[in-house]
């Protein structure tokens, strides 16, 4: 068979070269090793497409063979393995002791739970080495088969160890067309090969000294899509024997091939009639009924991850998911779809990726596009989107974590592609007035303050009480009003917890230690602000590598200082303003009488920030640091 009848399309995205892009080099990897107990002196990756001699069905087989050297410290290595035991089966793992003396490994086998809120019925295995001395070298060897070649979607390729050298190749068959998006080769020492033997090809691809995944602090990472190589696997068809299968060829074969799991969908009509009558209240309007159904969805049925092949895309019945009282996010979304049908709204699936994508659903047709189903309504001419499984997120108020994400829209044998966004005047974040009255002798601000937890702010603030005892509370309060050696609360009160429709309320009193020094005939406070809320644009501004920030920040403080009549404030501090693509912040300084007051606004508008867009938001960072921290000046009259 001739190269022309090779069904392969290989894509590499190479990116713009105007900024620097060479992340990895022989002296960053070095100090990457004195971070480590473990380092990988070589990772080899292999897959191999081919036919089944008994099923003749297209599969896949996975080879890992990694390399692990102890250089540093006594602590255990873990290798982990995840599977399904129909789509993706687990083969076979096996080690050996290269160097130094072999050890069995400690096996955790199981599915996966998180402190009693998060269940997923995928399975896993993780082997956990330790290896006596430094020096000491084993090799672990871990193979998968995929039976069906559509859940083999993407591999980043890095670890929590820095890799010495890094191997990969994939060989396909001419009977498969499979299309290859690989991203992020040239930012490091990349070495590339295609080899053409008979009746197949393989494209394969070596890297030497790629770091460890890194993390900032404040909880802010690499933006990984972006950094560490990446490639995504998608099947559009297989031909033997006379017999063609299409799989994900183009954006209306996917959105086939995920529908038709809703269209195998028997919801029990009449059984379906009796609850709704039951549960949703007649007397109420239309959209009381919306906002009804979605909060009976998000408090009566529990979340439990069903990710074990067909079930990680087939729904559950709308009837089993309300005998059973739980379900995933797309059994959710079917009761809840089901129940909206019957208050008169034209209800529709929708699929989403809860996570950064660097493709859009036409470039990246495959099973990696989406992660997550909600639900929309369609009134007045747009979409309005609701996610059942976010427990205190509201109608048209999503999660952060979904905003300005493009979203495949259910439309019977038909798709839509839209965006989300948030609502026009949505305040999404946490709004804050402080007013110190009084500077004691010790150079101590006291006064009031006032905390509104909004949107999905305070869906955080309330996750994060849902998963402690309510002895912990207190816990809670004192990391979210930052309390530590200079800001002491000596009482606060808060409204009613996990009420979705009013904001969350914290007030009480505050001290700030140490806020002013006296200079002779001056005074200077240290910081306008007591909680110090900029940290991780802190660690973002030196960055050269693109950057997945934690959450939106979206702040308005309102903070009035009493100075004072024998005191005057003498700076002439302008007002700024910016606003682009990624932030706006408003900033002021003014003084009333004996009072001044500082007003600032914030907004993070995104979360991913790009390495060819880092420049312009560290510039823009800059200017909100610096307002934030200027030093006031106050003179004794």
């Amino acid at each position: 068979m001739s190269i022309k009848n090779v069904f392969v399309c290989l894509v590499l995205l190479i990116s713009l070269t105007f900024f620097k892009i060479a992340f990895s080099n022989e002296e960053n990897y070095q100090k990457d090793l004195l971070n480590h107990s473990y380092k990988i002196n070589q990772s080899v990756t292999e897959i191999e497409y081919f036919i089944d001699e008994y099923t003749r069905l297209p599969k896949a087989r996975i080879t890992e063979r990694i390399t692990f050297q102890r250089i540093n410290g006594v602590n255990p290595f873990e290798i982990s393995c995840s599977y399904d035991d129909e789509n993706i089966l687990f083969e076979e793992m096996s080690f050996k002791a290269v160097e130094g003396p072999k050890s069995k490994p400690a096996v955790i086998s199981g599915t996966y739970s998180e402190e009693g809120v998060f269940h997923s019925d995928l399975k896993f295995k993780t082997y956990s080495f330790r290896l006596k001395k430094n020096g000491d070298i084993t090799t672990v060897i871990l193979k998968k088969v995929v039976n069906d070649i559509r859940y083999l979607a993407n591999k980043i390729f890095h670890d929590f160890y820095p890799i010495n050298k890094l191997d990969f190749s994939i060989t396909i068959p001419d009977a498969f067309k499979v299309k290859l998006l690989v991203r992020n080769l040239e930012h490091w020492n990349t070495k590339m090969d295609t080899v053409r033997n008979e009746g197949e090809i393989t494209y394969g691809f070596s890297i030497n000294h790629l770091e460890s995944i890194s993390f900032f602090e404040d909880d802010v990472t690499i933006l990984q899509q972006d950094y560490y190589p990446l490639i995504y696997t998608i099947p559009e068809y297989f031909k033997i024997d006379e017999r063609e299968e299409l799989f994900f060829n183009n954006l209306g074969n996917y959105y086939k091939w995920v529908y038709h799991f809703i269209d195998m969908l028997k919801p029990d009509t009449a059984f379906i009639d009796s609850i709704y009558n039951e549960i949703v209240p007649s007397e109420l309007t239309k959209e009381q009924k919306l906002k009804f159904i979605l909060n009976w969805v998000q408090d009566n049925v529990r979340y439990i991850a069903f990710e074990k092949g067909i079930n990680g895309f087939k729904p559950d019945e709308a009837q089993s998911v309300f005998q059973k009282k739980y379900a995933d996010c797309k059994g959710k979304a079917n009761l809840c779809i089901e129940f909206l049908k019957r208050a008169g709204f034209d209800a529709h699936f929708v699929w989403v990726n809860t996570d950064y994508s660097p493709y859009s659903h036409y470039d990246a047709p495959g099973l990696s596009i989406d992660n997550h189903v909600i639900c929309a309504i369609f009134e007045d001419g747009r979409y309005r989107y609701l996610d059942p499984t976010d427990v205190y997120s509201t109608v048209d108020a999503l999660p952060f974590y979904l905003f300005n994400k493009e979203v495949l829209v259910e439309n019977g044998q038909d798709f839509e592609l839209d965006t989300i966004k948030p609502l026009p005047n949505q305040f999404e974040g946490l709004e804050r007035t402080i007013v110190f009255d009084s500077i004691d002798s010790n150079n101590t601000l006291h006064g009031n303050f006032v905390m509104k937890f909004e949107g999905s702010l305070k869906a955080f603030v309330f996750n994060f009480l849902n998963q402690v005892r309510k002895a912990e509370y207190d816990d809670v309060f004192d990391f979210l009003l930052q309390t530590d050696s200079k800001i002491t609360v000596k009482e606060f009160k808060t409204t009613e917890p996990f009420v979705k429709v009013k904001p969350f309320i914290i007030e009480g009193t505050l001290a700030f230690k140490n806020a002013v020094k006296n200079f002779g005939k001056t005074r200077k406070f240290i910081s306008q602000f007591p909680y110090d809320d900029l940290r991780y644009l802190r660690w973002v501004k030196d960055a050269e590598v693109p950057v997945l920030l934690p959450w939106y920040i979206n702040m308005k403080d309102d903070i009035s200082i009493n100075i004072g009549r024998s005191c005057e404030f003498q700076q002439d501090i302008k007002p700024v303003k910016i606003s682009n693509d990624f932030l706006d912040f408003d900033f002021s300084i003014t003084k009333t009488d004996s009072v001044l007051k500082i007003n600032r606004e914030l907004s993070i508008k995104s979360l991913t920030i790009r390495l060819e867009d880092l420049t312009e938001f560290n510039k823009s960072t800059k200017i909100v640091i610096d307002n934030s921290e200027k030093y006031l000046i106050l003179k004794n009259k």
